[in-house]
């Protein structure tokens, strides 16, 4: 393993604009970039920001401690492909990924921090629409793109673990189809390779654990790094995810995208996955009230075109009141507000700035019956 040097020398992968951003958030953080690499032979010989551009065939000429692959993720796995090709450890090799969604550094920011008024959790529509920089309040959202209720439950026992002070309120992020929706099951199944280290692969099938992501050790990557770099590279993704993201969605598009989009989303029938959501999200509320902390869950706005499916709506929300009723949870139903228009969101169902900072404003209202 490579241990954590007083000034680490790092390779960033990708010479375009991902590297060059990379390569900026890194400065003054402790970290010295000595090259990037880059596929395109054009490139070699080249300089971007002062320094050299060569081919990863090159790799040998230079002194460095970690190869980081700064290129957009869906090229991540060919490029740690054509490195472990050059005979280069899987363990000199980091991707940025990893570090943008570093679960242990984020279960560390919260113990090191004082203890927020509120935690929120969810998925990328939480992380997007709760943001702590326009609050009155001290919120600490560790929601994740795609998180499920089995993920989420783990961080907050997690969370929760050592804390003698506790949050009074927790912002449980939901959606309406969170109750058919497991990440290992689905779509982005790849993220469970950000958790698996601490909290396992849930019900990740045998065959999808050969994903390169398995070689490596991702709370590892914390001795790896200083804590100022990996605070630089999460605070960096944020700001261009959340706090700079001014983007609209084109109206005109708008209504067939939406269509297509709730149509995947409610394209849902799996009743075991249910049954153990269900078991799961009750064990959620348990662990917050039996903390004495205020169970609150919150459904974020989507645009007025976007159909939500009726059946696993009445379904999910059914299962909320049984809870409400038997635990004192409380809800914040972003589906029912109003004044959320097209240009409140940046895709057909995220919030953009906008968007976001009405909804902070929106549970901030909420938010001062339970803090003073």
């Amino acid at each position: 393993m490579v241990t954590m040097k007083q000034e680490l020398k790092i390779a960033l992968y990708g010479a375009g604009s991902g590297g060059e951003l990379m390569e900026k958030n890194l400065q003054g953080s402790g970290v010295h970039v000595v090259v990037f690499f880059d596929s395109d032979p054009a490139k070699k010989g080249s300089f971007l920001n002062g320094i050299p551009i060569d081919v990863p065939g090159n790799h040998a000429k230079y002194d460095y401690d970690i190869i980081m692959i700064a290129s957009t993720a869906v090229y991540e796995e060919s490029i740690y492909s054509t490195l472990r090709a050059l005979h280069i450890p899987s363990e000199s090799i980091v991707p940025r990924t990893l570090l943008t969604n570093n679960i242990p550094s984020i279960l560390s920011n919260y113990r090191n921090g004082e203890c927020p008024d509120v935690c929120a959790s969810g998925m990328s529509y939480h992380r997007q629409a709760i943001i702590p920089q326009y609050s009155a309040h001290s919120i600490f959202n560790y929601a994740q793109t795609s998180m499920d209720i089995f993920y989420d439950y783990s961080m907050a026992k997690e969370l929760l673990r050592d804390e003698s002070e506790t949050p009074k309120v927790w912002l449980i992020g939901l959606t309406y189809y969170s109750l058919h929706y497991d990440m290992s099951l689905s779509q982005p199944w790849t993220r469970v390779f950000y958790y698996k280290d601490l909290f396992g692969y849930h019900n990740l099938a045998d065959n999808r654990k050969g994903y390169y992501l398995n070689d490596f050790d991702v709370p590892g990557l914390v001795t790896k790094f200083p804590h100022a770099v990996l605070q630089r590279v999460q605070d960096a993704e944020y700001t261009t995810q959340v706090l700079y993201n001014q983007r609209k969605v084109d109206c005109k598009t708008m209504d067939a995208l939406s269509k297509k989009q709730a149509k995947a989303d409610s394209n849902k029938d799996y009743p075991e996955t249910v049954s153990e959501n269900k078991y799961l999200l009750e064990k959620y509320v348990q662990l917050l009230v039996g903390r004495g902390i205020q169970p609150v869950f919150t459904l974020i706005p989507f645009p007025s075109v976007y159909p939500i499916g009726e059946e696993l709506f009445a379904e999910f929300f059914d299962y909320l009141k049984a809870l409400e009723n038997k635990y004192g949870c409380q809800t914040i139903n972003g589906y029912a507000l109003t004044g959320y228009g097209d240009d409140c969101f940046y895709d057909v169902s995220h919030l953009n700035l906008q968007g976001g900072i009405k909804f902070t404003q929106y549970v901030d209202t909420f938010l001062n019956k339970y803090i003073s």
